[in-house]
């Protein structure tokens, strides 16, 4: 009978002690590579908290089309811990001292859209024969983030402030670029493939709302 009893027991503290969790967050993500931009995005959060633990699934608010110059994420999930508890007997108001303050640490996987991103261009008739460029651009589909953050949490209500590091990035090129003539010919001047590494630094800020059991 204690086989049976013993699981329940561990089921019902568990769903004591566990919240669902959802959110809606805003981000700016800026590269290491000269060639991106800074971008700025909306996500939604649905997750499990648990003690000092939560886990979460996010998904990017939709802004249309994404040019390569700034790689997006669509979706992905997270692990949040909170080491350690801040004390709040040294701050100055009674609406600070009254809300639980928390280190976090976290580690994130993102999704992206690795399309292949094509620009090609035809230039203007010089002499006898125009100029042909493309330009394709591709992103990693997967990205790793590690990162650290402030958690203030009040009643059912929570602020997360926090900031990534996603160390492993690439941008793989092509460049194609020839002479086009009327008669049909084409002379490849350059045509070559490069890979790019760089750095994700992301700073996000995240309303929650917990919902216990």
């Amino acid at each position: 009978m204690r086989f049976f009893i013993l699981p329940l027991i561990v089921a019902s503290n568990v769903a004591v002690n566990a919240q669902i969790i959802t959110g809606f967050g805003v981000d700016y993500t800026n590269f290491t590579a000269d060639r991106l931009k800074p971008a700025t995005r909306n996500y939604t959060e649905l997750g499990y908290g648990f003690k000092r633990w939560s886990a979460l699934a996010q998904f990017r608010t939709s802004t249309g089309i994404t040019e390569w110059t700034q790689p997006d994420w669509l979706a992905g999930g997270r692990i949040e811990y909170y080491p350690y508890t801040l004390p709040t007997d040294s701050l100055p108001f009674d609406a600070l001292k009254a809300v639980n303050w928390r280190v976090t640490v976290s580690a994130q996987w993102t999704q992206s859209d690795n399309a292949r991103f094509r620009s090609e261009h035809l230039g203007p008739y010089s002499n006898d024969h125009w100029i042909r460029e493309i330009y394709q651009f591709k992103h990693n589909k997967s990205t790793f983030w590690v990162g650290a953050g402030l958690h203030g949490h009040l009643g059912g209500w929570s602020l997360l402030a926090e900031v990534q590091l996603a160390p492993y990035s690439n941008l793989d090129t092509w460049v194609y670029k020839a002479s086009l003539y009327p008669d049909g010919r084409e002379i490849i001047q350059d045509d070559y493939y490069y890979y790019e590494r760089f750095m994700r630094i992301r700073g996000a800020v995240t309303l929650r709302k917990h919902m216990g059991f």
